[in-house]
This record gives C-alpha cells, sequence and structure tokens, in this order.
C-alpha cells in the first residue's frame, strides 16, 4: 500500500463539486504551517529488522507494543506519554506480538518475553 499526503484547494470548501488536490510531500504540513500530519511506514522483512534497521541513527526513544495483555492502558489515570521525537508502534496481529516474536527465528527472546522490546506495553 501507499500513502500520499494530499493538498486541497481550501477556496473550494463548502462548494458544490469535487474539491480540486494536488500530491505533496508528506514533510509539507509541518514546513508550510509548523503541524504534524500523519506519520510514516516502512516495510521490513522480519519483526527484528523494524528494530535493527531504524532509518534514524539515534533509534527509537520510544517504542510501544500494543497487547490484550499489556500492562499500560489509556484508563490509567497516571498514563502518560513520554516526549519522543522519535517512536514505533506495534500492533500484533489476532494471536498478538507475542506470536510475531515466536515467528521470527532471528529474534533473540522467546515471544511471552516481547513485552521486553518496550518502553510502553
Amino acid at each position: 500500500s501507499v500513502r500520499c499526503t494530499v493538498e486541497l484547494d481550501v477556496k473550494a470548501y463548502g462548494s458544490p463539486g469535487q474539491i480540486q488536490g494536488k500530491v505533496v510531500s508528506p514533510a509539507t504540513p509541518r514546513e508550510d504551517n509548523g503541524i504534524y500530519w500523519g506519520y510514516t511506514t516502512r516495510l521490513a522483512a522480519s519483526l527484528n529488522q523494524v528494530f535493527e534497521e531504524c532509518p534514524w541513527e539515534e533509534g527509537y526513544d520510544l517504542k510501544v507494543g500494543t497487547s490484550e495483555r499489556g500492562n499500560t492502558t489509556v484508563d490509567d489515570p497516571n498514563f502518560a506519554i513520554p516526549t519522543y521525537k522519535h517512536s514505533l508502534v506495534v500492533f500484533g496481529g489476532v494471536a498478538g506480538i507475542e506470536e510475531c516474536v515466536d515467528a521470527d527465528e532471528s529474534m533473540k527472546i522467546p515471544g511471552n518475553q516481547s513485552h521486553k522490546l518496550f518502553d510502553q506495553w
């Protein structure tokens, strides 16, 4: 799949008919208006490569693993997301991140210890 950022013609808002737009760089909203607009994705050959081939030299400073077996919840009144520059959010499949870890032979931990890969779980 491909994700794109489209700049819409604001003069067309509220007008009948189709709104025209043009494809722009994903950085355009941040560079032109100073606003955050979305996220980036990348393909990795394995779960281990998600961590090992981070595109930023300093790595991910916040790693979040989503799991129904997790120990952090937004319902907790003390829940907070720390300040970060580069975050990674991993969504597990139907069987969870644990099964993904078990299926990746290059991972050095078993699936039942998946929480150790993340800052928040």
